[in-house]
């Protein structure tokens, strides 16, 4: 944003709130309780150059219903660290390691006519990058480039040893997911939810 694309309308300082069974101000990001991220994409052979910078272009033909079946699996918590990014060079940085459980509380692939979608990603918090994985990895496997029981792996953390004897968790890291990130211009932080807002 640029300093011309912003008005402030009112200054207050921020109530305090109880969190963890102590007070502390409000906090824009600590304070949420939910957030909305919409990614969109157009599937039509040529995307008008209006929309360059909302919208990706997807130049390869699309199964939809197959895509939303495979965004489904996101839904509920999981282990996001395969599908994270820059986690292990932040942690370092840090010195301390930084949780990667997140709850998806629903995915809605929205079809908005003329060969435009948008999918919508109702979350109590992301990670650096992590929606732009999501939607990056569910476009490989719906183009054929990824097994799409890898990314079940990759999101559940887990691997059945060859002869089905037994499961052991396996922690995944982003180097394990060799997907690309969706492009960057389709992502926007629709809402953040809050209580009493």
């Amino acid at each position: 944003m640029l300093e011309k694309d912003i008005r402030v309308w009112d200054v207050n300082v921020a109530p305090l709130e109880e969190r963890d069974g102590a007070n502390y101000r409000w906090s824009a990001m600590k304070s949420a309780n939910q957030k909305l991220y919409s990614y969109r994409f157009c599937t039509n052979h040529a995307m008008s150059p209006t929309m360059r910078y909302t919208r990706v272009h997807i130049d390869v033909p699309l199964d939809i219903d197959r895509m939303a079946g495979i965004l489904k699996h996101f839904e509920g918590t999981h282990d996001f660290r395969a599908f994270s990014g820059a986690i292990e060079a932040n942690e370092k940085k840090r010195g301390t390691n930084i949780s990667t459980i997140k709850t998806v509380y629903k995915v809605d692939l929205v079809e908005e006519g003329y060969g435009l979608y948008r999918v919508d990603f109702y979350l109590k918090g992301a990670l650096y990058k992590m929606v732009r994985n999501m939607v990056g990895s569910s476009l490989e496997v719906c183009k054929g480039r990824m097994e799409e029981q890898r990314l079940i792996d990759l999101l559940h953390q887990k691997s059945s040893c060859a002869d089905n004897s037994a499961t052991t968790a396996i922690v995944f890291s982003r180097k394990d997911n060799r997907t690309k990130p969706a492009p960057p211009e389709g992502l926007t932080l629709e809402w953040v939810y809050y209580d009493n807002f």
